[in-house]
């Protein structure tokens, strides 16, 4: 099932919990005051230059320099997206008068996700996937209204830029 924006909220966690508390905080202000109002929910952002802003931008940092690496739960689905890629759905949403918006990269297990930045790169790294008991993350997001209101889509061509 994909996650679109009529999907419930559901969090796991107090940063879940403080992003849906200050979505509809915003919302009602708008209402209140009449306020245009436009809401980004942004995916997990990956950085190739670098690799301190979270783990994935270490694994890919890690895959350019040639590092073994090991994965758990290679099958997982995440939407990872590029922080250039991020940073122009950014730009135009400034163009929107109002409205929210999921923006995510492609949907892709993580293990393929890997195989083509290591392909990308060039690499030699060695990649080793494992499995491992735990929750089951399937990340598929339904990305039409991004791609009719806002005007972005996300490109696969640029998810890595060696």
């Amino acid at each position: 099932k994909k996650i679109n924006l009529k999907t419930s909220l559901n969090c796991h966690n107090d940063y879940g919990l403080s992003k849906i508390a200050s979505e509809r905080l915003l919302k009602t202000c708008s209402d209140i005051f009449n306020i245009s109002l436009i809401i980004l929910r942004i995916g997990p952002v990956y950085s190739e230059e670098n690799p301190n802003c979270n783990k994935i931008s270490k694994i890919i940092f890690d895959i350019k320099k040639n590092h073994n690496i090991q994965i758990y739960n290679p099958e997982n689905v995440v939407s990872f997206l590029n922080i250039n890629c991020a940073s122009k759905a950014i730009c135009k949403s400034l163009k929107v008068n109002s409205g929210t918006f999921i923006v995510a990269g492609a949907s892709l297990n993580i293990k393929k996700f890997l195989l083509i930045a290591r392909k990308k790169y060039k690499s030699k790294s060695k990649i080793q996937f494992k499995k491992k008991k735990l929750l089951k993350i399937k990340m598929i997001f339904d990305l039409k209204n991004q791609r009719k209101n806002l005007k972005w889509m996300y490109n696969k061509s640029k998810m890595f830029n060696p």
